[in-house]
């Protein structure tokens, strides 16, 4: 699937019917996704599909698609794939609605939470790191 989508970004193909396709298997492999070695493919599957979708003109659709790449990749540990989810996320956060900004936020403060000190007393506001 990551091929197809890095074709379709390349050559701009539409490749919704084949997205919509293989959403309904996905449903139908129940906990395929759950193990890891799956996880760290399906961060990478989002970040491509978030690209498709900012290129196919559908900012909310890619959004959706990164903040979620982000979430999965933190919990995976993966620094990699979480700094370009980030910058990717950064580069269109223009285009971001409020609840995905809020989204953001909160994924932020999480991961800002778990910190030890002297961060301790830290939340994530916008763009900006707050000691409290």
């Amino acid at each position: 699937m990551i091929t197809i989508l890095e074709s379709a970004i390349m050559h701009n193909y539409d490749i919704n019917p084949i997205l919509k396709d293989f959403a309904e298997r996905v449903g139908e492999l129940g906990g395929f996704y759950g193990e890891p070695q799956n996880l760290n493919y399906y961060v990478e599957f989002l970040y491509q599909l978030s690209i498709y979708r900012f290129k196919e003109g559908k900012p909310g659709l890619g959004i959706d698609a990164v903040l979620r790449a982000i979430e999965y990749a933190d919990s995976l540990k993966d620094d990699t794939s979480f700094k370009k989810c980030v910058a990717l996320f950064e580069s269109y956060r223009s285009l971001a609605v409020k609840h995905q900004k809020k989204r953001y936020k909160s994924i932020q403060n999480s991961i800002l939470g778990r910190e030890k000190d002297p961060a301790k007393n830290t939340f994530f506001d916008d763009s900006i790191v707050k000691i409290v």
